[in-house]
């Protein structure tokens, strides 16, 4: 007789905000399986292929942020999908080094917008959430072809989904480690 493949439910009494980043935790693992599924030859290399890892790794920075927000201010998680204002919420309440975790796509959905050039970054923060989703943005534009080097890819995702296991088990059992 085979064995159950059932899957239990939440631990019963677990609040929403950890439920959350235990979910992020588990997108950050489902992206880096695919990309080294891509490494690897065992998912399909084209560039569909990537975005759908991309998206991964961006929800879960997403949903960890906003469990990580929650759980500190004991008040629900934000509802938008800013990375930006996110990841700066999150460091006003994770302020220190041990708390840092790497995104592996571009850092300029997190980084403070340039002297020279101000608003430049608007439209690529503002659509960040919808690139590795769709074809082209809401008015029917394409979004630009990026290239993704697996291999380098891999190596950051490997270290965000550590980072992000990391995190959510010391958020969840008071760790300092």
């Amino acid at each position: 007789m085979a064995d159950s493949l059932e899957i239990e439910a939440w631990i019963p009494g677990s609040s929403p905000e950890i439920q959350m980043l235990w979910l992020s935790n588990a997108y950050s693992e489902a992206a880096e399986i695919l990309c080294n599924a891509l490494v690897e030859n065992q998912f399909t290399r084209q560039y569909q292929s990537t975005r759908v890892v991309l998206h991964l790794c961006r929800h879960s920075a997403e949903l960890f942020f906003k469990g990580a927000i929650a759980h500190a201010s004991k008040a629900p998680a934000p509802t938008h999908h800013d990375l930006a204002k996110l990841h700066e919420e999150y460091t006003n309440y994770y302020p220190s080094e041990k708390h840092m975790i790497h995104l592996p796509f571009s850092a300029q959905v997190l980084d403070a917008e340039p002297g020279l050039f101000p608003g430049s970054l608007e439209a690529f923060r503002r659509t960040h959430d919808q690139r590795y989703r769709y074809i082209t943005d809401k008015s029917g534009k394409a979004f630009e072809l990026e290239a993704f080097d697996a291999a380098n890819a891999q190596t950051a995702i490997d270290l965000f989904h550590h980072e992000i296991g990391m995190m959510v088990a010391r958020i969840t059992f008071g760790g300092t480690w």
